[in-house]
């Protein structure tokens, strides 16, 4: 456990999340900026997929490289074991990502005018990727309780998959960290049944899942259906977003075979040498890692959690059952989101993701990402109790 505690050292090496290109050139290069936003973690990844591409990387050879059976085979037994889901390894098709899979789906499954149901406030490329294929987006606003629980507005949703003709689901919820429940997954699978509405599940943080607390992929509520596409990652349980390596699962082999077609077209449908084995890998060995992996998490909520508790007490936490983004409710600030963004960046020098890019519901809220070290919690946690004690008091 004492691996996740060390410190690394992002800064100046090409990361989205530290060297933060998108914001002015006196944030980018300030000392005191501390980054707690993109869905990456600062944990290096499991010792064993390391030393698969150690192997890679020694040989010097970076060629041509074919995909080979073994590859699917480790995915397919991982979520058969973990979450009794059976795949069709002639129906498992290699994506670069998640957000390539559902653009291309989105793009191929509706037309320009076509009203495509999400639930927010989600992550914020489901809407874009609609938008950018001139389809239209339809929102089910979540319902965010007294206890700071999220739920489906099912009267909502009934009322407005009817017209829909496309529904994209997040389960595990990003930015919410909901686990959909059996009845939840069912509710939601009857109702676009009823209007014969395909569904894209987004499925990439379900192994980050936190006891007592149960994944069930909606494929495996209906194993025959011929409307759910079913999305995964290596890339968030074990940090490899960089290596461009997804999985899309398709209901029927005609679409599977024209998602190959247009893979080729773009000439897209190669894995990299390096993703090859770490993926494999990460399937077949990781599991050890990303059980140690998600304790560390739970202490780093629970941190968090009993410090905002203690000293922050206006400010509200969105209890996590999944992945390592917290969704906070900074309301009690009484900010607009412009001037929220503002006290976080330019005063706290701490950079997080503004709840209001994430949609209706989103206004007033932040995600921060906790997957790093204590150390960084802590100073965070400091951070944010400062801001505290100036805007609203002790």
């Amino acid at each position: 456990m004492q691996h996740f505690h060390n410190i690394t050292q992002r800064h100046h090496t090409n990361s989205v999340k530290y060297d933060c290109i998108h914001l002015d050139t006196h944030l980018q290069s300030d000392p005191q900026l501390l980054p707690m936003w993109v869905a990456d973690m600062d944990f290096p990844t499991a010792p064993v997929i390391t030393e698969a591409i150690h192997k890679v990387v020694n040989s010097g050879i970076f060629g041509y490289s074919n995909r080979p059976d073994s590859y699917n085979q480790a995915i397919i037994d991982w979520y058969q074991s973990h979450f009794d889901y059976t795949m069709d390894a002639n129906r498992l098709a290699f994506s670069p990502c998640v957000m390539t899979s559902i653009a291309y789906l989105v793009e191929t499954l509706v037309n320009q005018g076509d009203p495509v149901l999400i639930q927010t406030p989600v992550y914020p490329e489901f809407a874009h990727a609609i938008e950018e294929r001139g389809a239209i987006v339809v929102e089910n606003p979540l319902i965010c309780d007294a206890n700071h629980q999220y739920h489906i507005d099912k009267d909502d949703f009934r009322t407005k998959i009817r017209h829909c003709k496309l529904f994209i689901l997040c389960s595990p919820h990003n930015p919410v960290g909901k686990v959909w429940s059996l009845q939840d997954l069912e509710f939601m699978l009857e109702a676009a049944e009823e209007h014969h509405v395909p569904i894209i599940s987004d499925e990439i943080h379900c192994d980050l899942t936190f006891t007592p607390y149960h994944h069930y992929m909606l494929g495996s509520l209906r194993p025959a259906s011929k409307f759910i596409y079913t999305l995964f990652s290596a890339s968030k349980t074990f940090n490899l977003a960089s290596l461009h390596a997804s999985s899309l699962y398709f209901p029927t082999q005609t679409e599977y075979d024209q998602f190959q077609l247009w893979l080729k077209k773009w000439h897209i449908n190669r894995n990299n040498s390096v993703s090859l084995p770490a993926v494999e890998m990460a399937y077949r060995e990781g599991y050890p890692w990303l059980s140690e992996l998600k304790i560390y998490l739970q202490e780093n909520i629970s941190y968090i959690t009993t410090y905002f508790a203690e000293h922050l007490p206006k400010l509200a936490i969105t209890p996590m059952e999944a992945t390592y983004l917290m969704w906070i409710d900074c309301r009690a600030f009484n900010k607009s989101d412009d001037a929220l963004k503002q006290m976080f960046y330019e005063e706290a020098k701490l950079i997080l993701n503004m709840g209001v890019t994430f949609g209706t519901g989103g206004s007033g809220f932040v995600r921060m990402n906790i997957a790093t070290q204590r150390s960084r919690i802590k100073e965070a946690v400091q951070r944010w109790h400062t801001l505290y004690q100036q805007y609203i008091g002790f």
